[in-house]
């Protein structure tokens, strides 16, 4: 008699290949893993020149921190915030722009270079009232301080685009 052909006694396991190896990559998994490399060393050096560039912004906000320390602000803490602030302003703008400001042209640039959450009418009226007779109170003082944190923390320097 003839062997069947469709008997089940003629299967055989399936032939499974070998396992595939993790380890080499395939070609495009070493050209992703090298974009990724280059935008992550992009990403750092950008990093790297934001936090220089604003070097200048951590020292002045150190030095405003320092001045608001002061037990008792005087009328001299309102020259000392506008020094600050005019080293600051050197540092991000055109020297020929900032050096021969001041008064209420200087509190103008501040107002206007200032960010949207500067109070640039009490900005303007404190550094000007600084030269009046009486001079700022204790109070007006510190809301300069604090609006002088805000502008050194968001001014926009000209030039540079997304600079901030």
């Amino acid at each position: 008699m003839n062997p069947d052909p469709g008997s089940l006694e003629d299967l055989r396991d399936l032939a499974l290949p070998a396992p595939v190896a993790f380890w080499p990559p395939a070609p495009g998994a070493w050209i992703v893993a090298a974009g990724l490399a280059a935008m992550l060393a992009l990403l750092l050096r950008d990093l790297w020149r934001r936090h220089r560039d604003d070097a200048y912004r951590r020292a002045a906000l150190a030095e405003l921190d320092a001045i608001a320390a002061s037990p008792q602000p005087d009328a001299d803490a309102v020259a000392r915030v506008s020094e600050v602030m005019k080293r600051a302003a050197l540092v991000a703008f055109p020297r020929e722009q900032v050096a021969p400001l001041s008064g209420a042209i200087w509190a103008d640039f501040l107002a206007g270079s200032g960010g949207k959450t500067l109070d640039a009418p009490a900005m303007h009226r404190l550094l000007c009232k600084a030269y009046d007779a009486h001079g700022p109170g204790p109070a007006e003082i510190r809301t300069l301080i604090a609006q002088a944190r805000i502008w050194v923390a968001q001014h926009r320097i000209a030039g540079k685009a997304g600079a901030g």
